[in-house]
């Protein structure tokens, strides 16, 4: 075989492994004298970051923390809340990986409950799981032939090729001061926060992401009526992250996330509990592809009958659809007699892309969190669950679709629409990518034939098609050159029709 050929190499990032590493969290929480007595709870929640995540051997160890928050009807049924930190620290067995490996680590809160001992202690149990995924590119080479002597029959795909990844962590802090018009802050009753990548630029080994992380801030005011607050900010983000191979003409993905969230109150130079000091800690996972169009021999013979192929099959994912879209989501809710709605938030996202007969349809199940006053003013919690679908149309010929979709919720609106009734609008951003699921068998190898001799057959065959026949099965049947048989009897056919006589030469 001529040592000319050249083959394809396709490179997709898979993920290797996945480890979920659980903690259980168990503690009690005794109220500091600033605190009013509990007489109701409203809702607790439990809220993971991470520190850090690392490999050592075959261990992967993760460092964080789990911040605690109660929120509660007090003392003249005012809303109150207090909370605790706990560290975590948990590890757990991996497999060894190369150096091109990533390791992208997120947690998630599993369950938490709590239950008053009493006004002034309750006691909590919940359970957080890390999810620590092995991101690696894994390459297909796929087979080329100079070899005269090989017949090869090829196709054409388009898939997305690897080129560089990386799991990029930062610290972003500043202190921010309340408007005027806004009371002095009592406690922090709720803080949340997200990133919008609003740019991508990459040049020479190097990627400029420009966006803002959107810190919302909840609070009880200090005047002595407890009245619920609310302060967002925003604060500008931009990194130059190093990234080996990529360039101006790679499709760039970013994928940020707020491992860690601090918010304190501080008094300003007047004595005023004003200010609040921001710390947040940005995780970026970031991937850079191409497309790539590519011929694969999908079947072959030897006319000197020296090679037999070897065949593999594969499966490859083509790209049909990709967009990232800020979208806004509404839907009407009953919440029956409410007097005030103090605070709302999004609780748990889930997605889902489902395939359908015109193409497929995105999937959101969206938690609302909702703290408001009943008639009588006094503070109650609602949750409310939502669902929202929306068409994604296009075309395919594929077997099946692999879908993706990412979407965080930036910000929530209620508004009332009649009585008992209000409507929720959520600012969403979403990134969704469908690839058509496209399985393949291909030729891998040509295997050198250890036993050469063959009997010596007729230099010529006439032979009789059969309604259907393609004119490849025939000339691979006889280890005829493709060129020679079209030449021989002057056809440009692919299939042939019933009883057509060709003249096959096998010399």
């Amino acid at each position: 075989m001529s040592t000319e050929n050249k083959n394809t190499v396709i490179s997709r990032c898979e993920e290797k492994e996945r480890i979920k590493l659980e903690k259980s969290v168990e503690t009690e929480l005794s109220l500091p004298d600033y605190c009013s007595d509990i007489r109701k709870i409203l809702k607790c929640t439990l809220t993971a970051g991470i520190h850090s995540a690392t490999v050592s051997g075959d261990r992967v160890n993760v460092k964080g923390t789990a911040v605690i928050r109660l929120i509660y009807v007090g003392e003249k049924d005012r809303t109150d809340c207090c909370e605790k930190t706990v560290e975590l620290s948990v590890s757990g067995q991996c497999g060894h990986w190369d150096a091109k490996s990533v390791l992208v680590s997120e947690a998630v809160t599993d369950y938490v409950n709590c239950r008053a001992v009493s006004q002034r202690k309750v006691s909590l149990s919940g359970s957080v799981s890390i999810i620590c995924r092995v991101l690696c590119p894994e390459k297909s080479e796929i087979l080329g032939c100079a070899d005269k002597n090989i017949e090869t029959s090829k196709d054409k795909l388009t898939e997305e090729d690897f080129i560089c990844h990386t799991e990029k962590a930062f610290d972003m802090s500043e202190t921010v001061a309340l408007d005027k018009t806004q009371p002095s802050i009592g406690k922090i009753l709720r803080q949340h926060a997200c990133v919008s990548v609003e740019s991508k630029k990459a040049v020479d080994d190097k990627l400029l992401v420009k966006g803002e992380l959107t810190v919302h801030c909840v609070y009880l005011s200090d005047d002595g009526e407890c009245k619920i607050f609310s302060l967002t900010h925003k604060m500008p983000l931009s990194q130059i992250i190093d990234l080996e191979g990529i360039d101006e003409t790679c499709e760039i993905r970013v994928d940020c996330r707020v491992g860690q969230l601090l918010l304190c109150a501080k008094a300003d130079s007047s004595g005023a509990g004003r200010l609040i000091d921001v710390a947040a800690r940005v995780s970026c996972y970031i991937c850079g592809c191409k497309k790539k169009e590519y011929e694969y021999i999908s079947d072959c013979y030897c006319t000197r009958k020296r090679h037999t192929p070897v065949y593999a099959s594969r499966k490859a994912l083509l790209p049909l659809y990709s967009a990232e879209k800020k979208t806004t989501l509404r839907q009407s809710i009953q919440l029956g007699n409410v007097k005030e709605i103090c605070d709302l938030w999004a609780g748990e996202c889930k997605t889902s892309v489902v395939g359908t007969d015109s193409g497929a349809k995105g999937r959101i199940a969206l938690t609302v969190c909702i703290l408001c006053l009943d008639e009588g003013g006094i503070p109650v919690f609602k949750e409310k669950e939502l669902e929202f679908e929306s068409d994604i149309p296009f075309e395919t010929d594929c077997n099946g679709i692999d879908g993706c979709l990412r979407a965080h919720i930036e910000k929530l609106n209620a508004s009332a629409v009649r009585e008992g009734v209000y409507e929720i609008t959520a600012e969403a951003y979403t990134d969704i990518r469908i690839y058509g699921v496209c399985p393949i068998n291909y030729v891998c190898e040509l295997k050198e034939q250890t036993d050469k001799s063959s009997e010596e057959g007729p230099a010529l065959v006439i032979y009789y098609c059969d309604g259907g026949e393609k004119l490849w099965d025939i000339a691979k049947k006889y280890s005829a050159p493709m060129d020679t048989v079209r030449e021989e009897n002057s056809v440009s056919n692919e299939t042939m029709k019933t009883g057509s006589m060709l003249f096959i030469p096998c010399g």
